[in-house]
């Protein structure tokens, strides 16, 4: 008999949760040497790759899709397109975006300018 009350205090009790998302939209910010220099390097079909990624998962939520890097570059993630990486930081709403390379050259020069 408890077990039957049981299940009909639960089916009574159904709860339907209506989802409301806050979206904040990030401002993307690059620096002058990705528009000079790491652009116009990229193959055209990463190009296009990279500008979706960009689109989709920085300006939306980049702290999920972001990793934390870690010891002398601190402070930024890194966002994976392929072979290629996003090096960034977010501050508030805005995203910076310091670095797009190759995967195997990214992370050689530390010197990331702030």
């Amino acid at each position: 008999m408890e077990r039957n009350c049981l299940k009909a205090r639960y089916k009574r009790c159904k709860i339907h949760f209506t989802q409301e998302r806050m979206e904040i939209v990030f401002e993307i910010q690059y620096h002058e040497n990705v528009v000079k220099k790491d652009i116009p390097r990229l193959p055209k079909k990463q190009k296009e790759i990279i500008k979706k990624i960009i689109e989709e998962k920085l300006q939306t939520s980049p702290e999920i899709f972001g990793k934390p890097l870690r010891r002398s570059l601190n402070g930024y993630r890194s966002l994976r397109c392929g072979d290629y990486r996003i090096i960034f930081r977010i501050e508030k709403t805005v995203v910076k975006i310091f670095v797009i390379q190759h995967r195997s050259i990214v992370y050689l020069n530390h010197q990331i300018v702030r």
